[in-house]
């Protein structure tokens, strides 16, 4: 049972935006929230769902079950992130964006988890609650972008905030530090955990920590998974001998090419980092480039101004010509008189130079 803590114009904007949202049929998902009733009561807006376990506390439990089991505690995680993945598909298509997806937005109902709280989120084609100056997100989970984007919203804010909550699942100690989003490359892992378990996770975690690298919404979030990560825990079933030793040879040749994959995933971030890097440098020669090249053009323009206030067909006359523009290009930078005065000397210095009358 959920009930407004607010009776403000915006509470109440985003309680009817969370409404609509949780009763449209586009969006019902086993791993959205689905509630049973809802009204108003004296201007508080309430509704009823079927109560739910605290994540964060059934994940701290299965850490402590399945500590000295790393292989069946990733798998664990990566079946909730998929799940939930596949939850936002249905809301990314519409153009719906959860934009606070955290451990406590996630209940356990019947041993799964389901998001839930959909009070921020943010519909593309609706009006805008959020003041002009006012950003959204949760400083934890969300990308430090997405606190400072006013106006628009994607798709990868959700995805970001959905690879740092499984970050959050498998690192040591989430609960040390985690009051910002967590760099994959500086995140302990438990001493179980294998190299072997670790790279796919950060190729995971590097690929989404990426907009332009990242799966753009949830649909290629899924496939992203089931891309990167090997099912460990896949049910063999009654087989036969021949049937089990073959499927051991596949499940081998896949966790080596998804080995490989996920290598080639780190790289391509690292490279991809090397190269956002850069950027600043090249805006700044862009700028110092194009800032000469106004220069010039400007003095171009000066050029042509004073040519046509001399007497276009006075040809003849051209040093005069080429002195006023020299005068007026130095006194603009505040010349020294004696610098004036090598400058008075190009008459004499050009000639017995032939100018074409062309020019």
């Amino acid at each position: 049972f959920r009930v407004m803590q607010q009776k403000d114009h915006d509470s109440i904007a985003r309680f009817d935006r969370e409404i609509n949202i949780l009763t449209n049929p586009q969006f019902v998902h086993p791993a959205i929230i689905e509630i049973y009733q809802w009204g108003k009561h004296d201007g508080m807006g309430w509704y009823v769902s079927k109560r739910g376990e605290d994540f964060v506390d059934h994940w701290r439990e299965i850490k402590t079950k399945f500590g000295d089991d790393p292989t069946q505690l990733i798998s664990l995680a990566i079946k909730i992130v998929r799940r939930l993945g596949s939850g936002l598909g249905g809301l990314h298509q519409q153009n719906v964006i959860h934009r606070d997806i955290k451990p406590r937005n996630i209940v356990v109902i019947d041993g799964e988890p389901v998001l839930i709280d959909f009070t921020l989120a943010f519909l593309r084609n609706a009006s805008r609650i959020s003041k002009p100056n006012e950003a959204v997100g949760n400083r934890g989970f969300s990308h430090s972008k997405n606190l400072y984007r006013l106006e628009d919203y994607k798709p990868w804010d959700d995805i970001y905030n959905l690879s740092q909550v499984f970050l959050w699942m498998l690192a040591e100690d989430p609960d040390k530090s985690w009051d910002k989003p967590i760099d994959w490359r500086y995140v302990f892992f438990p001493e179980t955990f294998t190299n072997e378990m670790v790279i796919p996770i950060q190729a995971f975690m590097g690929t989404c920590s990426e907009e332009v690298l990242s799966p753009k919404n949830g649909g290629e979030f899924v496939m992203f998974v089931d891309s990167i990560f090997t099912d460990e825990n896949r049910e063999i079933g009654q087989m036969s001998d021949k049937q089990k030793q073959l499927s051991e040879m596949i499940s081998a040749t896949e966790r080596t090419v998804k080995k490989e994959l996920a290598k080639s995933a780190i790289k391509k971030v690292e490279y991809f980092r090397l190269i956002s890097s850069t950027v600043p440098l090249f805006r700044l020669g862009y700028s110092k480039i194009t800032s000469m090249i106004d220069e010039v053009l400007n003095y171009w323009q000066a050029m042509n101004g004073i040519y046509a206030e001399a007497n276009p067909h006075a040809l003849k006359n051209i040093d005069e010509w080429l002195l006023k523009v020299m005068d007026i290009y130095f006194h603009e930078r505040i010349i020294e008189e004696e610098q004036r005065e090598i400058v008075v000397g190009i008459p004499e210095m050009r000639a017995g130079l032939s100018i074409s009358p062309q020019l």
